[in-house]
């Protein structure tokens, strides 16, 4: 259905392939089975082999319904899964700043995830940078989308953190006059 454009009211057919993903999670799971590849290097390089192996054969793109190699596809994203679990990992242990850093963009996704959509609709990055396959501009335009977000949300939370306050203290004064 997907190759032909046919698509399932309310994302439904995005839905099936999503549980099949959940099945192969709870598999998983259930079996400690990502433990024990995790832990084996053996096993690790094994998966990080048929990663890259699928990723040749073409990636999956569900939002676009495009999964060309079937079975390949969905193998490669539980493999990738399993690399970017490893990775992370790693960062946690190794190097205590970067993973702090990911882990606040990790809680703040949402919020990033909506000022993006906001921020890519009001500024016109196309207009302001030339877009001739150079590199350098799109990873300048990228650091400056990742600051314009990140400085936007703390400015957010900041904002959020002390109507809080304030309400707090509006309720202590409330209770102090009652009594």
């Amino acid at each position: 259905m997907g190759i032909n454009k046919i698509w399932l009211p309310f994302s439904a057919d995005i839905g099936l392939i999503f549980i099949l993903f959940i099945c192969i999670g709870n598999i998983i799971s259930k079996k400690n089975l990502l433990n024990i590849i995790v832990r084996d290097n053996t096993m690790f390089v094994l998966v990080l082999l048929i990663w890259i192996l699928c990723l040749k054969f073409g990636p999956i793109e569900l939002a676009v319904r495009s999964y060309p190699y079937g079975m390949i596809c969905i193998l490669g994203g539980v493999s990738g899964t399993i690399v970017v679990f490893r990775v992370s990992e790693i960062i946690d242990k190794r190097c205590r700043v970067f993973s702090n850093i990911l882990l606040w963009y990790g809680r703040n996704s949402i919020y990033i995830l909506g000022f993006h959509y906001i921020e890519s609709m009001l500024i016109p990055y196309r207009n302001i940078f030339e877009f001739d396959n150079i590199k350098s501009i799109k990873i300048l335009t990228i650091i400056i989308k990742i600051a314009f977000i990140s400085i936007l949300n703390i400015i957010l939370q900041l904002c959020f953190n002390i109507k809080i306050l304030y309400k707090k203290e509006e309720k202590n004064e409330n209770t102090y006059n009652r009594c």
